[in-house]
């Protein structure tokens, strides 16, 4: 399994925070999202197929580009 931190500048609340964990928990191969409110930073567990430009592309498509 790898982890992968992006950071997202657009995080604001706890609302963004689940609608991240959402968007990103539903790619198969990603088994936990964790967000930083504080730190504005993702960290995803995934499989070693799953890219970091991958992430950063779905984050993009629910709103939340990647900075």
């Amino acid at each position: 399994m790898m982890k992968t931190e992006i950071k997202v500048k657009s995080i604001q609340c706890a609302g963004c925070a689940r609608a991240i964990g959402k968007g990103i928990g539903v790619i198969p191969g990603v088994y936990g999202v964790s967000v930083d409110l504080a730190n504005k930073v993702i960290s995803v567990d995934h499989t070693e197929e799953i890219t970091e430009d991958a992430l950063v592309e779905k984050l993009k498509s629910i709103g939340y580009p990647a900075e």
